[in-house]
């Protein structure tokens, strides 16, 4: 998915042709771009399968087409990337590898469903931060190749076709962040394990970028909704300990904003319970 990317779309598209060991077909949904991003494609990529939205789309529903496409093309796997990210030459063929085999989540093997390299930020000296702030005690307690995790973010993904057939497409409740919590919330829920592979390598360059106290916030209203949203979750029991602790986050942070997500967790609990309900069904949410 693109918008407004002209800064990381070529490094992009190229790291991805670059792939050692696979013959990738890109597609790029474009949201909307004003910034010459679709022209830039159609000039230096002529085999790219580009699709040009009329509006922005948002994240989910932008991916959702990419999804779509792929099935209906036969694709054995998906790798979800953003523009501001690139592969290795290896990334690809190493998070395939490791496919082949099962991933021990707490003594039982579980297919992998979903795959993501090491995330390192722009100067390849580090671990992208926010990949860190989530990921750093989970592989550094483990000594396996690959690490089954509760969470990785959305950047660099690789998904069997397997998975999105059974697991679906990303929820229409979460346009915009918060979609790729919910899809691995899912894809457990449908037997499939989400993991980092240790061997493999990959860049997500968003240094410098500032999440202010509003945004933050936010962030924590809509973590709330994905979690009465889990289809492993008992809703009502999810909606009592998000109360609580969104109002500890409103004290804690001198903030109204988690106060009025409270609000909107109680009034919007049928629809998140009905969404949790349909998500539940193989395929959901596939046919748009």
């Amino acid at each position: 998915m693109s918008y407004n990317g002209m800064q990381w779309i070529e490094r992009c598209i190229r790291s991805v042709y670059a792939s050692i060991g696979v013959d990738p077909a890109v597609i790029v949904v474009d949201n909307a771009s004003t910034d010459g991003t679709p022209e830039l494609i159609e000039k230096k990529f002529p085999a790219v399968k580009l699709v040009k939205c009329a509006e922005n789309q948002g994240f989910a529903k932008a991916n959702n087409i990419g999804l779509r496409y792929a099935l209906e093309h036969g694709f054995d796997y998906v790798y979800l990337l953003n523009q501001d990210a690139w592969l290795f030459p290896e990334t690809m063929s190493t998070l395939l590898r490791a496919f082949e085999g099962y991933v021990n989540v707490n003594g039982n093997l579980r297919k992998p469903g979903i795959l993501s390299p090491m995330q390192m930020d722009a100067s390849l000296t580090r671990m992208d931060k926010q990949f860190r702030k989530h990921l750093a005690k989970h592989l550094e307690l483990s000594h396996a190749e690959v690490v089954p995790v509760p969470f990785v973010m959305a950047a660099h993904w690789m998904v069997s076709a397997d998975c999105i057939k059974k697991t679906g497409a990303f929820s229409p409740e979460f346009p915009h962040y918060g979609e790729d919590n919910n899809y691995i919330h899912r894809a457990k829920y449908h037997g499939f394990c989400t993991a980092v592979v240790k061997t493999a390598v990959a860049v997500h360059d968003r240094a410098g970028r500032k999440r202010p106290k509003n945004y933050r916030m936010n962030l924590k209203c809509i973590s709330s909704r994905v979690r009465i949203a889990d289809p492993n979750r008992r809703p009502f029991r999810a909606l009592l300990s998000q109360t609580i602790w969104l109002a500890a986050m409103g004290v804690l942070h001198f903030s109204t904003i988690p106060f009025r997500g409270i609000s909107s967790l109680y009034s919007d609990y049928d629809r998140l319970v009905e969404s949790r309900k349909a998500s539940r069904k193989p395929g959901a949410f596939l046919e748009g």
